[in-house]
């Protein structure tokens, strides 16, 4: 039996090169403020006390989840708590201004294109605006079938807009006119993703294929009803998931499921290679140029999970680490390395055979965002303390003692953007 489904607008957009545990707030209610940081120089290095670099600008707001995006080269869209808003992406200054409750906004040659409420009870909406106006092109509503609807972050391919509802259903919109292309009956629910003409949609138990200008059903594979599959990634003509087993079963019996990680051809569905692990629960998948590496979250078993990296080839990991444990509590990816965060440690991993590269130390509490970039890696810890880190050696080349606890951690156009909860939003130099 599946567990209820909700979905929670993520703290930052998820690149394709990072994934964190499925609680996208992270643990905002046992985190304190940390103490400062200091600079690491590679190896293993720890945070001390040295002072915090200044933002570029910040943005006011109360709310609890602010997070941004870019909109264009030159305008930042922050998502507010009833607006989203365009800033100068130099100054922070303020451009247009949208009204709305919105929540996931995914951004694609300039235009936005964002989930929002309106006011109305058990009505939902997507909204396509204009990143340099902040002019709403177009509108689509929803109206769920009882109680409330919910959308998951929209994905944008293909020049149309693919969005799953909390309402059982997928739909597709023509993105430059907003109008409705299809809709299909689906369980499945979370961000799709489309690869190959197929939209893929995938849930608790089961995977579906839709063709991505029809909306037609072109396969489906089943499995085990208590095994959620996550958003997956692109590795050649593959879709490589990874799993998670239902809150609701007992994970220590001995009839469990247990987490796996599975390569679908994403234009048939046909299996390519499935490798089950001791997990309960497995990261999302990253990308390190051609290879996937996924982390264990969730591991009662007395095997050692850690991190396993895999070339496509076959089920057989080309390589494991347990560097940062038999579990982490996020992971991230670039072509230079695969980064691990566990408990208050960030670890970076050689993508080539999962060598342990250096590590970095925070003073206090777990490390709960990773945003992984070209020759560096961000890190937040302590709650409040964001850090930039050497791919290669670990070395701290800017740091920032934020406000508050940091909700959100996304890439601008050259900055870095952090949102906290309730002190606003502040850009830094990426």
């Amino acid at each position: 039996m599946s567990e209820p489904r909700t979905w929670q607008p993520p703290s930052k957009t998820l690149p394709a090169g990072q994934a964190t545990a499925r609680s996208p707030l992270g643990r905002l209610a046992t985190l304190t403020a940390g103490a400062l940081l200091a600079l690491g120089l590679g190896g293993c290095a720890t945070g001390t006390g040295a002072s915090s670099d200044a933002a570029l600008w910040s943005y006011p707001t109360d709310s609890l989840d602010v997070h941004a995006v870019a909109a264009t080269a030159d305008i930042t869209a922050i998502v507010d708590s009833d607006s989203l808003v365009g800033v100068s992406s130099q100054s922070g200054g303020q451009q247009w201004s949208a009204p709305g409750a919105f929540g996931s906004v995914q951004p694609d040659q300039g235009v936005l294109y964002a989930t929002c409420c309106t006011e109305d009870k058990g009505k939902a909406s997507v909204a396509a605006v204009q990143g340099d106006s902040g002019e709403v092109r177009w509108t689509v509503e929803r109206k769920a079938s009882s109680g409330s609807v919910v959308f998951a972050p929209p994905t944008v391919a293909q020049g149309t807009v693919f969005v799953s509802s909390s309402d059982d259903e997928l739909f597709a919109v023509d993105a430059a006119s907003g109008k409705e292309l299809w809709t299909v009956d689906t369980s499945a629910f979370g961000q799709p993703v489309v690869a190959d003409g197929t939209v893929v949609a995938p849930g608790f138990g089961q995977v579906q294929g839709f063709d991505a200008d029809t909306g037609k059903k072109v396969w489906q594979v089943e499995d085990d009803a208590d095994l959620e599959f996550l958003e997956p990634v692109v590795q050649g003509k593959d879709l490589v998931f990874s799993t998670a087993v239902s809150s609701t079963v007992d994970v220590t019996a001995k009839d469990a499921p247990q987490a796996k990680v599975v390569a679908l051809n994403a234009a048939s569905g046909k299996k390519h290679w499935s490798h089950e692990t001791s997990a309960s629960e497995l990261s999302q998948p990253v990308l390190s140029g051609d290879l996937v590496a996924v982390g264990a979250i969730k591991d009662y078993s007395d095997e050692e999970t850690g991190v396993l990296a895999f070339d496509g080839s076959s089920d057989k990991p080309v390589w494991t680490s347990t560097a940062a444990g038999s579990k982490v509590s996020g992971l991230a990816a670039s072509p230079d390395g695969v980064f691990a965060s566990a408990t208050r440690s960030v670890i970076g991993l050689a993508p080539s055979d999962g060598t342990k590269l250096w590590q970095y130390d925070f003073p206090e509490v777990a490390v709960d965002h990773l945003l992984a970039q070209d020759q560096q890696v961000w890190a937040v810890g302590d709650a409040d303390t964001v850090v930039a880190l050497s791919a290669d050696s670990g070395a701290v080349s800017s740091q920032y003692q934020a406000e508050a606890a940091v909700v959100s951690l996304t890439q601008g156009e050259g900055l870095v953007l952090v949102g906290t909860y309730g002190a606003g939003l502040v850009a830094l130099h990426d």
